[in-house]
């Protein structure tokens, strides 16, 4: 079922934060906006309207037209210079919905709008593009690392799913709002060619929220070779022990075990 969103239609001006200012002398700063609540919940922000001129001024205020965001029953307000008063605003979701309205503030000399606002929390997970591997030896396992982490306003989980021969770790898990998590990748290249792949990061089990990270290594066979092909320790008399010293050398840009 598609999301309808409630508002309603401006009455009076609705002015940026600088043209309140500059023309009736009151800041309220942009506004009020709700960005992590629940349908049911209750949930309340302060409005500050601060005097920012040298003389006294009155105001009032009119009550939002929505039913979903709440204030005490107006009264006059007088604010010397440089005082400021605070209104508590409720916000009573009742269904997962973006909500919009104003609070119309009457003074000497006019009205004008301040916005009030409720959108839906948003679901954000944040990834590199791409991952580039480098050369990787044969039949060796190299791993690299890269975070993933929730830039949204809601807790989700994730699976990853990559072929091969590329894996991560971990594979699935959960990230509250703002944490992250290290994944690593790792590269076993099979034979010496380019191999890429995608890891893609189902959030919360919808495959319409995925997020894909391009994979990317290089396999190569490695080279060895040893400062001696044979060694000669000659007559050794019983008893004695004669060392001689072999360098192995890598001869290739990429990681080599040996046995």
């Amino acid at each position: 079922m598609k999301k309808r969103s409630e508002s309603r239609s401006v009455s009076g001006p609705v002015l940026t934060r600088e043209e309140r200012v500059r023309v009736y002398g009151l800041d309220c700063g942009p506004g009020l906006e709700w960005s992590d609540w629940e349908p049911g919940g209750e949930y309340t922000k302060q409005l500050v309207i601060k005097n920012v001129v040298m003389r006294t001024q009155k105001l009032r205020y009119k009550l939002p037209q929505t039913k979903y965001f709440g204030l005490a029953f107006p009264s006059t307000i007088v604010l010397s210079p440089g005082v400021s008063t605070t209104i508590t605003v409720t916000f009573r979701p009742i269904v997962a919905q973006a909500y919009s309205d104003f609070i119309t503030i009457v003074t000497e000399q006019g009205s004008f709008n301040v916005p009030i606002k409720a959108s839906l929390p948003k679901l954000r997970c944040k990834a590199p593009e791409s991952v580039d591997m480098g050369y990787g030896a044969v039949n060796e396992a190299m791993t690299h690392t890269f975070p993933i982490s929730n830039s949204g306003d809601v807790e989700f989980t994730f699976r990853c799913n990559v072929s091969c021969p590329f894996a991560v770790s971990p594979s699935l898990g959960a990230l509250a709002p703002g944490a992250s998590a290290n994944i690593a990748v790792t590269f076993t290249p099979a034979e010496a060619s380019l191999f890429t792949s995608v890891a893609s990061f189902t959030i919360n089990d919808d495959p319409a929220h995925t997020v894909k990270v391009s994979l990317r290594g290089v396999g190569k066979y490695p080279f060895i070779t040893a400062s001696h092909t044979q060694l000669d320790f000659g007559d050794v008399l019983i008893g004695r022990t004669v060392e001689r010293v072999v360098t192995l050398k890598n001869n290739t840009n990429v990681r080599c075990s040996f046995r």
